[in-house]
């Protein structure tokens, strides 16, 4: 079972070692898609940094602010976590 400490740790640790591991591809290798209907790196990429700025962020800010806050779900709007990014999420 993964510790409270090693979980926050490796959270703390993800984005520098998502850079690395991006920093050093071309454009063209971000923007593949390994088969049809998979998503890109670029596209995994954009989806965690929405997903942290538009969803995660607000949340925790109300965390700290509010009691008891309540949420609703952040995605109404879409089928699932694999479902194809929507077009405002790809710059």
């Amino acid at each position: 079972m993964i510790t409270r400490h090693k979980l926050l740790e490796t959270l703390g640790t993800t984005p520098d070692r998502l850079e690395s591991l991006a920093h050093s591809l071309s454009t063209a290798q971000l923007a593949r898609r390994p088969k049809k209907g998979e998503w890109s790196m670029a596209e995994i990429l954009n989806h965690l940094l929405v997903g942290e700025r538009e969803v995660i962020f607000p949340r925790l800010q109300r965390m700290l602010l509010e009691t008891a806050p309540k949420f609703p779900s952040s995605a109404t709007n879409r089928t699932g976590f694999a479902a194809e990014p929507a077009a405002r999420d790809v710059s």
